[in-house]
């Protein structure tokens, strides 16, 4: 006697793939933007640490006054890498004419309507702000 996989098997089991996708489906878009975030606080630690190296170095933090907002700059004085290729995030550095202050910010460029334009900012002193609604906390919040 042969064993055979039954029509009804087949239908039960289209119908519980189809629920799983129907699921998570609406879950990836959210889940993509919370991996986007994670990168540009990543990218914020690497400036603050440049930034405190840079400061060891020189006695005051970059840039010593003004902003700068342009990744190869802020790549080549603090001796970090910024992926300049990654067109979601846009990052300025702000001293606000203050040598031992300064404020780092990523601003979300692309993605869907509800992160874009959405800014995280951390200072010298690593505590981070965010504008806007993420899909995940910002450290220490």
């Amino acid at each position: 006697m042969k064993k055979a996989v039954t029509m009804v098997e087949i239908m039960v089991a289209v119908i519980v793939v189809s629920i799983v996708v129907a699921i998570s489906l609406p879950l990836f878009p959210k889940a993509l933007e919370s991996t986007k975030a994670k990168y540009a606080v990543v990218a914020l630690q690497q400036i603050r640490t440049g930034e405190r190296i840079y400061r060891l170095d020189t006695g005051f933090y970059y840039p010593s006054s003004g902003t700068v907002d342009d990744e190869d700059s802020i790549n080549e004085a603090l001796k970090i890498y910024l992926d300049t290729r990654e067109a979601d995030w846009r990052y300025e550095i702000d001293s606000e004419g203050v040598a031992d202050e300064f404020k780092a910010t990523a601003e979300r460029t692309g993605g869907s309507a509800v992160y874009r334009d959405k800014t995280i900012i951390i200072d010298e002193t690593g505590q981070y702000q965010g504008e806007g609604t993420w899909p995940l906390p910002l450290p220490g919040q």
